[in-house]
């Protein structure tokens, strides 16, 4: 899959609501046209690094959910605080995509919602051929992973 495949397929979740979104750990999946497991789910995953940015300032990054020694200590207070960070990002919940964009050097993600939220994942490393952040297309059963190496489309 080319760059510009890749940018045609992710423009067609341009003015899709977000249905649902999902932190694994520190790895954030944002769910457009269904919820987990629906016939006509589309997602992005976000490997870290990637920061949630709402009226123009950082409001969490992939870094805040990495829970260490100066945050509470309890287990009942680590639990509340883990939770109240995630509820940072269920405010993208029912926001609507308004423009996608892949940089064609570092292949980083920048998306753009309503009501002034961006959710940026970028890459930190050039020499790593991970993939930074993953597309799927439930419907038709294409998964794309990126990094600044490459485009791979799995097979299914």
């Amino acid at each position: 899959m080319t760059q510009d495949e890749l940018r045609a397929e992710l423009a067609l979740l341009i003015g899709e609501p977000v249905v649902f979104t999902r932190l694994a750990i520190n790895t954030l999946i944002v769910y457009f046209c269904g919820e987990p497991g629906d016939e006509t789910v589309r997602s992005t995953w976000l490997d870290p690094p990637w920061r949630y940015e709402r009226d123009q300032r950082v409001v969490l990054g992939s870094t805040d959910l990495y829970l260490d020694g100066d945050d509470p200590d309890p287990e009942k207070e680590r639990e509340a605080e883990w939770t109240r960070r995630c509820n940072i990002i269920h405010q993208l919940d029912t926001a609507k995509l308004e423009s996608i964009d892949v940089d064609e050097v570092s292949a980083d993600l920048v998306m753009r919602f309503s009501g002034d939220q961006v959710l940026r994942q970028f890459s930190s490393s050039g020499l790593v051929g991970d993939a930074d952040w993953i597309y799927r297309n439930h419907p038709k059963q294409l998964t794309v992973e990126v990094s600044p190496a490459r485009i791979k489309v799995l097979p299914q």
